[in-house]
C-alpha cells in the first residue's frame, strides 16, 4: 500500500479490505471483504507478504492458479487467515450471487451497478451487524474505476447514521458510535489482504459453479465414502476426475483444505448439501452468504437505475 493510503488509518479503529470474482461472466458472482481492527493490520499485512515472498509468488490472484507453487501459498494464505479468524484478529465474509435467480434474471441488468450494490450489501453487514461495535472504518477496494466509490461512501455513511439513530431512539444508552471514515481504491499487487480477499471471493463462487467437479474429486479422494457406492458409480466419478484440468484439481485441493479446516473450527460452513460453500451462522468468523432475493420487488439495477437501496431493500432480514 502507498504511504497516502496507510495515513488513512491514522483516525481510524477498523479497516475491511474487498474483491470481486466473475462480476461480469458465468453464472456465479462474488465479493470477499477480509476486516480487522487497524492494530492488526501492520502483523497481517507483513506475514502474508513473507509468505508470498518465501513461495515465490508475486501476487496470489485465484484465477491465476493453476501450480503447486500457486496452490501451496494460497494454502500456507488460508492457514494463516484461518488462525487468525479463531483468534478473534480477523472476519472474512464473502457474498455469491446466482444470475439466474429472480433478482438478476432481469433485461438490461447492469453489473458494475449490481457489483456496488453488492459491496454496498456486504459492507453494510460487516461494518453494523458482524463487528457490533463501536469503530471508524477505512475500506479498500480493490482498483474499479468504474465504480463511483464516492457516491458508494456516502450511501454507506448515510445508512450508518441511520441506524445509529434508530438505536438512539430505542435506547439512548445503546449508541455503538460507528462510522466510515473513507472507500479508498487500493492496487492488489501493492495490498497483500486484498489478494486475499481475491482469494476468498474465487473460491466461493468457484464452489458454486463447479460443485459437480469438486463432489467426485471428493468422492474419489475419500475412499472410506467411494465403498459405499456401485462399481459402475465409482468408474463414472473416476472418469470425471481424471478429465479435470490441472487448475482444477489445484483448485478442488484448496477447497477441501479450506472446507475441512472451517469444519475443524466448528464454523458451521457446508458445501455439498448447500451446493457450494455456506456458514450456516453469520456471525462466525469465516462466512459465506449466498444472496437471495428480499422480496418479489428485489431486482438488480440496470442502466437507468441508482444503486442507493430502496426502503423494500431491508438488510436487517440478510444473513
Amino acid at each position: 500500500m502507498q504511504p497516502e493510503d496507510l495515513t488513512l488509518m491514522d483516525t481510524g479503529t477498523h479497516c475491511s479490505f474487498g474483491d470481486e470474482s466473475s462480476y461480469n461472466a458465468g453464472r456465479y458472482r462474488g465479493i470477499a471483504i477480509v476486516s480487522m481492527q487497524v492494530s492488526f493490520f501492520p502483523e497481517y499485512n507483513a506475514t502474508i507478504q513473507k509468505i508470498l515472498e518465501e513461495s515465490g509468488v508475486t501476487e496470489l490472484k485465484w484465477y491465476e492458479l493453476s501450480s503447486a507453487k500457486m496452490r501451496f501459498a494460497a494454502l500456507k494464505v488460508i492457514e494463516y487467515t484461518l488462525t487468525s479468524a479463531k483468534e478473534g484478529k480477523l472476519r472474512v465474509d464473502v457474498l455469491t450471487w446466482d444470475t439466474y435467480d429472480s433478482r438478476h434474471k432481469i433485461r438490461g441488468r447492469d453489473d458494475l451497478l449490481n457489483l456496488a450494490k453488492m459491496y454496498y450489501h456486504l459492507l453494510n453487514n460487516v461494518i453494523i451487524r458482524k463487528w457490533g461495535e463501536p469503530g471508524f472504518w477505512t475500506v479498500f477496494p480493490d482498483e474499479q474505476s468504474a465504480i463511483d466509490w464516492q457516491e458508494l461512501e456516502l450511501i454507506l455513511q448515510r445508512r450508518i447514521m441511520q441506524v445509529e439513530n434508530q438505536r438512539k431512539e430505542k435506547d439512548p444508552d445503546n449508541i455503538l458510535f460507528i462510522g466510515l471514515e473513507k472507500i479508498s481504491q487500493v492496487i492488489s499487487n501493492e495490498c497483500p489482504p486484498v489478494q486475499v480477499a481475491d482469494l476468498f471471493a474465487g473460491i466461493g463462487v468457484h464452489s458454486r459453479e463447479s460443485i459437480g467437479k469438486h463432489a467426485s474429486f471428493f468422492m474419489v479422494r475419500k475412499r472410506k465414502d467411494c465403498r459405499r457406492i456401485s462399481e459402475q458409480l465409482r468408474s463414472q466419478l473416476q472418469k470425471t476426475v481424471d478429465k479435470l484440468s490441472r487448475s482444477d484439481r489445484e483448485r478442488c485441493h484448496i477447497l477441501d483444505k479450506l472446507f475441512s479446516q472451517c469444519k475443524a473450527n466448528g464454523w458451521g460452513v457446508h458445501l455439498l448439501r448447500t451446493y457450494g460453500l455456506k456458514t450456516t451462522n453469520p456471525t462466525c468468523p469465516i462466512n459465506f452468504w449466498h444472496y437471495t432475493p428480499q422480496s418479489d420487488l428485489d431486482k438488480a439495477p440496470t442502466k437507468t437505475r441508482a444503486i442507493i437501496p430502496q426502503d423494500h431493500e431491508d438488510m436487517n432480514k440478510s444473513p
